[in-house]
């Protein structure tokens, strides 16, 4: 409901991702550090540190949240429309306590370990970051989420110390993966499968023209002699 007692619409719902303040938003988490608006347009807010003003203006967002983040537990939202209201209950404390699933966690791993309490620890250093690479080292004192605020695709892979794990769907539209206490170094890896289909399919074409070539040379030369 809004301020008339009518129920709000979707647009007035997510309205809030749109705002800076201290309440947060959806921008938060998804690391948008700069904004660029026409000349004329100014802002009061004390997250927006204006860093150019000539032909356009470019503000920084002082709000978001880093590239990379961790949380100790999680919230399940079994359907998309579990996802969206909880996405528009969440503020910005909620994003850097939990994250938002829509699958279940897979078997192998101790829900028990994820626990609310906020992390004492939580230390997380980026070591290369690329268009389809992404590696980071973190050290957390117990069993967490790794938060990627990047959007999530399945062809994305991931190994934790080296081992595939599974990229979860987390926020809707980014991805987390389970992360057990410790030091740990995880690598993500962008994988299309369209691109793995013609990596193949080129070899073969060029086997096959290889064997073709040297059936002819093979034939040519049983002529000869």
């Amino acid at each position: 409901m809004n301020e008339t007692g009518r129920l709000a619409s979707p647009a007035e719902r997510f309205s809030r991702w749109l705002r800076f303040g201290p309440g947060g938003s959806l921008i938060d988490v998804l690391n948008v550090k700069y904004f660029v608006a026409p000349r004329g347009v100014s802002s009061s807010s004390p997250s927006l540190e204006l860093v150019y003003d000539r032909e356009l203006k470019i503000f920084r967002y002082r709000g978001a949240f880093d590239r990379v983040f961790l949380v100790p537990h999680y919230e399940l939202a079994p359907t998309r429309r579990d996802a969206y209201a909880a996405l528009a209950r969440f503020g910005r404390r909620d994003f850097q306590r939990k994250v938002l699933l829509e699958e279940p966690l897979p078997r192998d791993i101790d829900l028990a370990a994820f626990q609310p309490e906020p992390l004492a620890r939580s230390d997380v250093r980026i070591t290369s970051y690329t268009a389809n690479r992404i590696s980071f080292e973190v050290d957390a004192e117990r069993d967490c989420f790794a938060v990627i605020g990047d959007s999530f695709h399945p062809d994305w892979k991931a190994e934790i110390d080296g081992r595939p794990e599974p990229i979860l769907r987390a926020n809707y539209i980014m991805r987390a993966l389970a992360l057990p206490a410790g030091r740990h170094r995880v690598s993500l890896r962008f994988e299309p499968t369209w691109l793995i289909v013609g990596h193949w399919t080129t070899i073969a074409g060029w086997s096959a023209l290889f064997l073709a070539l040297a059936a002819l040379a093979w034939r040519a030369h049983s002529l000869e002699t």
